[in-house]
């Protein structure tokens, strides 16, 4: 995620992608906390935020305003023209909505 985050950053000159960071940094220290229910619902809680607004910056880098949703975002990644980056095909839609978007529901 930092991977891609960057390369959106780069290519923007933006330093919109700090908050991705510290939610990646939020994800890292919540592995102390107690008890062991909560340590994992922060995880998802902030691996999702980190995912979704890391998506989001992408798709603003390259000019485009993001839908509101996670499901809707990788639907708009979808539909970004197949030789665009940021294009996600049909298969790779559907496995990153079963295993993502319903896995997180």
């Amino acid at each position: 995620m930092r991977a891609l985050t960057a390369g959106a950053e780069c290519r923007t000159r933006m330093n919109a992608f700090r908050h991705v960071d510290q939610e990646l940094q939020n994800l890292g220290s919540v592995g102390r906390s107690s008890p062991e229910h909560r340590k994992h619902l922060l995880q998802v809680f902030h691996g999702m935020r980190a995912l979704e607004s890391a998506l989001k910056e992408v798709i603003k880098s390259y000019g485009f305003i993001p839908k509101d949703t996670l499901g809707g975002i990788l639907h708009q990644l979808h539909g970004f023209p197949v030789s665009h980056p940021a294009h996600l095909n049909q298969n790779q839609l559907r496995h990153f909505l079963r295993t993502v978007l319903t896995q997180r529901n």
